[in-house]
């Protein structure tokens, strides 16, 4: 089964049935994120229908760990860091995310929605990701204007990429000297974040 990750929760944004293009059917509709600002319980049931929820991880309010040992060793999902528990979204039905929570096994449950839970698509969550990098520096060059031919803006060392705004499958990035979140740029341009079919950066 294949895989997505979930973030920001507005149904309304992605109605169930909306028509999914490839690369939303290979990489998923977006990235699910917990908001840590209250108390959270995460219900994951193996159908949307289910009486009883499969398993239920209640995340801790400790400094730097927000998962005791045990959840820790059975959620594998796209981020359960310190800072940020997300999950890649597969769809949306009866008030649930289909979400991943095994990138190994790639095991998907059924996460029901609650408050704290936001999902995002992948434009808007590679927006407030930091840093970013392009897969193939060759094959993806930074360009001065979103479209095929522009002229190309050179750049040295290794990318550290803090965006702008995206526009369709473009991005308009900064590429920055120091890589922190107050770095100065020294280019600014534009890069394909994504092709029919793929991500075309990391993060």
């Amino acid at each position: 089964m294949k895989w997505i990750f979930c973030f920001f929760c507005w149904f309304s944004f992605l109605p169930e049935g909306f028509a999914q293009d490839e690369f939303e059917k290979i990489n998923g509709i977006g990235v699910v994120v917990v908001s840590l600002e209250s108390p959270v319980m995460l219900e994951f049931y193996e159908e949307t229908n289910a009486s009883a929820p499969h398993r239920q991880v209640k995340l801790l309010e400790e400094p730097g760990k927000l998962l005791n040992d045990s959840d820790r060793q059975w959620l594998n999902s796209h981020r359960a860091l310190s800072h940020e528990i997300s999950f890649i979204c597969l769809a949306l039905k009866d008030n649930h995310y289909q979400v991943v929570v095994n990138k190994e096994t790639s095991e998907t449950l059924w996460l029901r929605n609650k408050t704290f839970l936001h999902l995002l698509p992948w434009n808007s969550y590679l927006q407030q990701s930091f840093p970013l990098r392009r897969l193939d520096v060759n094959g993806n060059r930074l360009l001065s204007r979103p479209t095929e031919g522009a002229p190309a803006i050179a750049i040295k060392g290794r990318d550290c990429l803090r965006v702008l705004k995206t526009s369709g499958d473009w991005m308009q990035v900064e590429v920055l000297s120091a890589c922190s979140r107050n770095g100065k740029a020294e280019a600014i341009g534009w890069i394909k974040w994504r092709d029919e079919r793929d991500l075309l950066v990391g993060y």
